[in-house]
């Protein structure tokens, strides 16, 4: 994907009318009037910012979802948090009893296991309580 026209954030400094390569998620390259690919999907960002994907590392559920609830919670959560600039995140549970904080561990970690690829990506567990 090329994304154009972008006021990009690099270096600490916003720099208007920036071109921007992703390939699988990647950024290869980045520049003034990169040429698109053949048949390679362009947006044009009209000057708006672009910043990298950010990391939350202490949420316990958005949106009605809660990670104490499991694996679809989880998933849910992942699925809204990446349009919301989130890129990745660690579920975090609440104090709890042991067999409640299990499960929830259970569900997160299936979460991660089955991942897909328009979610923000779990990168482990953020444990509360004692």
């Amino acid at each position: 994907m090329l994304i154009r026209n972008a006021l990009a954030f690099c270096n600490g400094n916003f720099i208007p009318s920036t071109d921007i390569r992703m390939v699988r998620g990647v950024i290869t390259d980045i520049g003034s009037e990169i040429r698109p690919y053949p048949c390679e999907h362009v947006f044009n960002a009209e000057g708006n910012y672009v910043l990298p994907g950010f990391v939350d590392i202490h949420i316990h559920g958005c949106h009605g979802y809660d990670v104490m609830n499991g694996e679809s919670d989880v998933h849910a959560m992942a699925s809204s948090l990446i349009h919301e600039g989130v890129a990745a995140f660690l579920p975090t549970t609440m104090t709890a009893s042991v067999d409640q904080t299990r499960k929830a561990l259970h569900g997160i970690r299936n979460a991660m296991s089955t991942q897909e690829y328009d979610e923000s990506v779990i990168l482990g567990t953020h444990m509360e309580g004692p």
